[in-house]
């Protein structure tokens, strides 16, 4: 079940991706996606997450900048 909605998960970081940002920013969050999605069926998703989703807030906050100022 974890391992669905994880897929899920990157499936919907996509498509917010491609919809709402940049795209640079757009392909990162993607390689990103499919890194954690590759570890996680690795199974050092647990060592390498909390970097990943790091990451991924760090972009969505730049994204946020943006379009405030």
């Amino acid at each position: 079940m974890r391992t669905i909605l994880s897929i899920l998960g990157v499936i919907f970081l996509i498509i917010l991706a491609f919809r709402f940002f940049p795209i640079v920013i757009a392909g990162v969050l993607v390689i990103i996606g499919a890194i954690l999605l590759i570890l996680l069926f690795t199974g050092v998703a647990i060592i390498a997450a909390p970097i990943l989703i790091l990451f991924l807030l760090i972009g969505i906050v730049i994204w946020v900048l943006r379009l405030i100022f």
